[in-house]
């Protein structure tokens, strides 16, 4: 597209050229192939068009999904300025006989030119922003590019055809990962809306999820052993606007509207408003320190509204960008059955970043409890999921540990990570990738939350070191996950460097 001289001299050569699908259709079909006779010869089958098309042909077919002169020429190489090449150069021609693939396996190329080309540029600017382009960098290049290739693909996919969908993730509407063509509605909708609203004008939010249908009570609420460090709002004024209005709206706790708990503290008169709010908020609901945040239980809202359903109730634990007002630097996520030790010692941690330089702490989490079983968290969910998704996903991930040799996190029985606790930076697009990378494999994989963190927190880890060994040419930095408060290095698109923090049980959290 861009080199003149390039252009000039390998404009006419004609070759032919296959899309992917069709590749890997005549591939299926040569080894279901048998032969008629007894000890036959080879057979070769080309895999083509068998039709030529020049790299003129190519270039103007991409070219029409750009704006008129958008690269005027901007792009050419110094190597096409300075390097000669011989003037006496004739074209190549060079395509498939498809004769034998045709009559023997029945296989003839389905997808044209034009339409493998829009997919191939689409399948390219999805990878380079899986979770939606940032509205800031977007521009106006970049909306008619989108929208040149959705016509011409025309290929509307339901969100729940896998096969359609070639391994693309769609996600909840409500999540900062979805994009708005292609998301799939679910309860979760009104709930972000009317917790954004909640929570503005906190710096940080703390939240737990109880999606039980019977849930009388959550036993962080009124546990003897809480302490005003428990909640966001330890130190400010128990008397006082600010004091007040921080500790009611920025502890937040997600709960069914038809729980007997909701029930019983509305019947008891435990709701409250908050007169100086413009954006007329319904009354809500205290529990201890927790304000309820209902939702509707309904089976078309939760089992129905998205494949993979069990990821839902993973939504705002590991995806909680949208969830909040756009004050909200921090979210804190803590399962209802634990008290966070210290918040401002750890919102503190967050803020001062890790020891090395120019960095931030993307996201932490928790190392495994002794005696952590899952029954204990007192988390339902009005689902569940194939058992066998959780073993088949451990056998990839211990599949790409043994290519590895062994330079991944975990491995073993139990996961290392705990999700159980994690404290979320909602600045930064390095934390919304890593973020949106998680979710995306639990939702992929209908399968334990803890494996796929963990996967991708140690996976995120050995790119980045991998890439400083490419880069630099020094040896590659061993793992660092054994050691006390590990770091996790995150890939990251800026010189400041991203770490995900993992710090023992026992300094952040301890059992109701």
């Amino acid at each position: 597209i861009h080199d003149e001289i390039m252009r000039d001299k390998f404009d006419e050569d004609i070759k032919d050229y296959v899309y992917i699908d069709d590749a890997v259709d005549a591939i299926m079909n040569a080894m279901q192939y048998r032969p008629p006779v007894q000890d036959p010869s080879p057979v070769v089958f080309n895999v083509g068009t068998g039709k030529g098309v020049s790299l003129k042909q190519i270039r103007d077919e991409m070219m029409g999904h750009f704006p008129p002169n958008s690269f005027d020429n901007k792009g050419q190489t110094i190597r096409s300025t300075k390097q000669q090449y011989n003037s006496q150069r004739q074209a190549t021609t060079s395509y498939a006989s498809t004769e034998l693939s045709n009559s023997l396996l029945g296989f003839k190329a389905q997808v044209p030119l034009s339409v493998g080309i829009a997919r191939t540029l689409t399948w390219l600017r999805e990878r380079s922003a899986p979770f939606g382009k940032d509205s800031k960098v977007s521009t106006l290049i970049d909306s008619f590019v989108d929208k040149s290739l959705a016509k011409a693909t025309r290929e509307e996919c339901s969100p729940f055809d896998r096969e359609c969908l070639r391994g693309a993730s769609i996600f909840p509407c409500a999540s900062e990962c979805s994009k708005a063509e292609s998301c799939t509605p679910s309860a979760w909708d009104d709930a972000a809306l009317l917790s954004r609203l909640i929570t503005s004008g906190c710096d940080a939010v703390m939240f737990t999820i109880l999606l039980d249908k019977d849930a009388e009570q959550i036993p962080s609420a009124n546990a003897s052993t809480a302490s005003s460090l428990s909640f966001v709002g330890a130190g400010l004024p128990e008397i006082g606007d600010v004091g007040e209005r921080t500790k009611a709206r920025c502890n937040i706790a997600f709960v069914f509207e038809e729980s007997p708990l909701v029930q019983r503290l509305r019947s008891e008169g435990e709701v409250y408003t908050d007169d100086n709010d413009s954006n007329e908020l319904p009354e809500m609901i205290r529990h201890g320190y927790w304000t309820l945040l209902p939702l509707k239980h309904t089976s078309s809202g939760w089992i129905s509204a998205f494949s993979g359903s069990f990821a839902l109730g993973h939504l705002p634990k590991i995806s909680p960008g949208q969830f909040f007002g756009s004050s909200v630097r921090y979210a804190i996520f803590v399962e209802p059955s634990l008290l966070v030790a210290d918040l401002p010692r750890i919102l503190k941690q967050m803020d001062d970043g890790s020891m090395e330089k120019d960095s931030v702490i993307a996201m932490m989490a928790m190392k495994r409890r002794q005696s952590c079983d899952a029954s204990d968290r007192r988390s339902t969910w009005p689902w569940t999921r194939p058992q066998d998704n959780d073993s088949i996903q451990r056998t990839m991930h211990n599949m790409v540990r043994v290519t590895l040799k062994g330079d991944l996190l975990g491995g073993g029985l139990t996961q290392v990570i705990d999700s159980s606790f994690l404290v979320h930076s909602l600045q930064g697009e390095d934390a919304k990738m890593l973020r949106c990378d998680v979710y995306s494999e639990a939702v992929q994989w209908g399968s334990s939350l803890d494996a796929s963190l963990e996967f991708i927190l140690s996976l995120h880890d050995f790119w980045r070191r991998a890439g400083k060994h490419w880069s630099s040419g020094e040896s590659l930095e061993p793992g660092s996950v054994n050691t006390e408060n590990s770091l996790l290095g995150v890939l990251s698109s800026s010189d400041t460097q991203s770490f995900a923090q993992i710090v023992p049980s026992e300094e952040v959290i301890h059992s109701v």
